[in-house]
């Protein structure tokens, strides 16, 4: 089972690193624009309020939060991008690692060997636990060093830790949400598009249901409202009934997936 664990991580690190560098360097440029945002508060009240309809700026939580203070700004579109963009990395991660043994006909090979599937699945699990948590730390230890130098470290830490820990849950989720998509597929498919597509619907129900209040019953189909980062850092915790609802819902999507995979028909 190390074998396989230690192989899974060589030949996932280049994607690891990739999506790392790439989150990283679009980070910064958005922090950079910071400074310009700390210095004009009130010419940017200004531009926001008569280009921005009252519905979209309460999508993004801009009536609720001090956007120049540097955890304010984090929140807008720098939270929003870890978020997403790391969920579609977690979800093709988590997909992709298990669907490639069924394409590449490696799964023959690998069930010919003294190795049980439950095996199998739980390294490729340990893969993708340890490659999104290293993605998560990355992208914290990046901001400590952007927020040093746009916003001289002037920022809450525990507030900060905790729109870490949002988007990492959320990450796990959707990660281990691929791992169930291909453990269910019968063929050996892509599930990227489904997949995609459902991290896509669920974004954008976050923010129809922060805009208009007849929607607000489409918040609770949404993870991203579980970790929404204008509660978070207006309450100063973590929602501890939304976190509970992603611990089991990732719970289900592991058990689900050792329980579909070892029925699944490898020689499709």
């Amino acid at each position: 089972m190390l074998n396989i664990f230690l192989h899974e991580f060589r030949k996932n690190r280049l994607s690891l690193i990739l999506w790392s560098v790439s989150m990283i360097l679009l980070l910064a440029l958005m922090m950079a624009i910071y400074p310009v945002v700390a210095e004009d508060r009130e010419g940017l009240i200004t531009t926001v309020k008569a280009i921005m309809p009252e519905q979209l700026m309460e999508a993004f939580g801009l009536t609720r939060i001090d956007v120049t203070k540097v955890l304010g700004f984090y929140t807008m579109d720098p939270y929003l991008t870890v978020v997403l963009f790391g969920s579609i990395y977690a979800f093709m991660l988590g997909a992709g690692i298990l669907l490639k043994e069924g394409k590449d006909k490696t799964i023959e090979f690998l069930l010919s060997k003294p190795i049980k599937r439950h095996e199998i699945i739980t390294s490729k699990l340990l893969v993708f636990f340890s490659n999104i948590t290293i993605f998560n730390v990355s992208i914290g230890i990046s901001l400590v060093i952007l927020f040093e130098i746009f916003a001289d470290g002037d920022y809450a830490f525990g507030v900060f830790i905790l729109l870490l820990l949002g988007p990492l849950l959320v990450h796990m989720l959707f990660g281990t949400l691929g791992f169930l998509f291909v453990a269910i597929k019968k063929k050996h498919t892509s599930v990227l598009a489904p997949g995609l597509g459902l991290i896509m619907v669920t974004f954008f129900f976050n923010k129809i249901s922060n805009a208009a209040d007849r929607f607000e019953f489409l918040k609770y189909v949404s993870p991203f409202e579980y970790v929404d980062p204008t509660d978070i850092l207006i309450c100063e915790k973590l929602n501890t009934n939304y976190v509970i609802l992603i611990i089991v819902l990732v719970a289900i999507n592991i058990v689900g997936t050792y329980y579909f995979y070892q029925k699944k028909d490898m020689l499709l």
